[in-house]
């Protein structure tokens, strides 16, 4: 699954800058804390010229907060490392989408549709604040088509707070004893050997073989629980 940043979430709703930076920096600290979600949730090249605020854009409204961790850990995403769809879009014959009156196509919005017209996974992230809660709920319908010749319509799930990201995502563990740690952590029930760690260091780690031994492990888990039961 990848999310596509609502690009109209973006709308100047913003009083000041530090209510914009309260919005963003809860997903920008999940996007630190977990990598394996970076390559998930993608947003425009244009994203940065979006309104926030009255009188600024997404970009000046974050140089004007003047914290300069944030500064850069923003706009080293919005404007520099993405991901970006626009580098990958999804190609449509009938490209023009729309949601409620406004034109989405060449926005996050219109992307997810796309995708979701080829039967791909795809939702939308929106970035609500307490003044406009237009974007706090879901699905976001999105038409296909002009309003006078429609070709479909598409529910786009939508989600406002980076917890939901991280809760229908597993991480993927990425060496050997970050696969024994969470393995340890999700079945406690499951006794691991401490010579496994000494076996496996000289080993490349290998994401299929972890993904193979996270499968068996789930399994036993599975048919365990199934004895208890039955007992």
């Amino acid at each position: 699954m990848e999310w596509y940043v609502d690009d109209l979430s973006f709308s100047g709703q913003f009083s000041t800058p530090h209510s914009l930076k309260e919005s963003i920096e809860p997903l920008l600290r999940l996007l630190f804390l977990r990598p394996d979600l970076k390559r998930r949730v993608l947003c425009s090249r244009t994203l940065p010229i979006r309104p926030a605020t009255a009188a600024m854009n997404l970009e000046e409204g974050v140089r004007a907060t003047r914290d300069q961790l944030f500064i850069r850990q923003a706009l080293g995403w919005i404007s520099s490392a993405g991901p970006f769809w626009d580098d990958d879009r999804a190609a449509n014959p009938d490209d023009y989408f729309h949601f409620e009156g406004e034109d989405v196509t060449d926005q996050g919005l219109g992307e997810a549709a796309r995708r979701l017209v080829m039967e791909m996974d795809a939702a939308s992230f929106s970035f609500p604040n307490l003044n406009v809660l237009r974007f706090a709920r879901t699905p976001l319908c999105v038409h296909h088509g002009l309003e006078e010749e429609p070709l479909g319509s598409y529910d786009v799930n939508n989600c406002w707070n980076p917890e939901d990201i991280a809760a229908a995502v597993i991480r993927s563990p990425e060496s050997w004893t970050d696969l024994l740690e969470m393995t340890a952590a999700q079945m406690p029930e499951l006794i691991l050997s401490s010579e496994i760690a000494a076996q496996l260091a000289p080993v490349p780690f290998h994401s299929g073989v972890a993904a193979r031994f996270s499968f068996c492990s789930v399994s036993c888990k599975i048919f365990a629980e199934k004895l208890r039961r039955e007992r």
